[in-house]
């Protein structure tokens, strides 16, 4: 999980603004649970847009707050 929250981290670091999670995993061309999941345990910011289920999720990063998980060994 350490590697997909790095490549999403690097990816949102160039962006200027928020992407959806299905861009995200078609730019990074990751399985979009890949992403979700990557996205969900790295702490970054997600806003939902419009009614839950009709719009899409999207994910912005922040420097405070995302972070990476360290691999242990």
């Amino acid at each position: 999980m350490a590697g997909w929250t790095a490549a999403i981290l690097e990816w949102l670091q160039t962006a200027l603004l928020p992407v959806s999670i299905a861009e995200l995993s078609c730019s990074l061309e990751m399985p979009w649970v890949e992403v979700w999941l990557g996205v969900l345990f790295g702490g970054f910011q997600l806003e939902q847009r419009g009614e839950l289920y009709e719009s899409p999720v999207w994910v912005r990063y922040s420097d405070d707050k995302a972070i990476i998980l360290k691999r242990n060994g």
